[in-house]
């Protein structure tokens, strides 16, 4: 089964609204295999991959995507859609990398896809010090 699938199986989006929001199925599981194909698909070439395989890591909630989707907050993609969206951001991989990281960690540092660069990078480094502390701390937890 292929990312788009997978992608399909996992997650919906509902026009007109800003939030992530997703229907899970009983019957569907998310592997630590079917995590994998997500992670390698934010590294693809084809933005088509990246921009599903943000939106399904968003629908999962796993912890061991953050730093996958750390790392996708530098995105460039810009998708020209349907029209579906009303804020041009969420035709972005890095708004739904944001978007997931904010879902899944409850931290928000306040991304904002159409900053400039150096802010955008800014707040990529404040995620990855928040990272590094909270895999120190989820360590020392165990």
């Amino acid at each position: 089964m292929g990312i788009t699938e997978l992608f399909s199986t996992f997650h919906k989006i509902i026009p007109g609204k800003k939030q992530i929001e997703v229907t899970h199925s009983k019957d569907v599981t998310t592997s630590k295999r079917d995590l994998t194909k997500f992670h390698k698909g934010l590294g693809s070439p084809q933005p088509k991959t990246r921009y599903a395989s943000v939106q399904a890591l968003a629908s999962t909630g796993d912890e061991s995507s953050i730093p996958f989707l750390i790392d996708a907050l530098a995105d460039d993609t810009v998708f020209y859609g349907n029209g579906i969206y009303e804020n041009p951001g969420m035709y972005t991989v890095r708004y739904w990398a944001n978007e997931a990281l904010v879902k899944i960690t409850g931290q928000d540092f306040h991304f904002k896809w159409d900053d400039s660069p150096p802010a955008r990078d800014g707040i990529v480094l404040r995620w990855r010090n928040w990272a590094r502390g909270h895999s120190a701390s989820s360590s020392a937890v165990k």
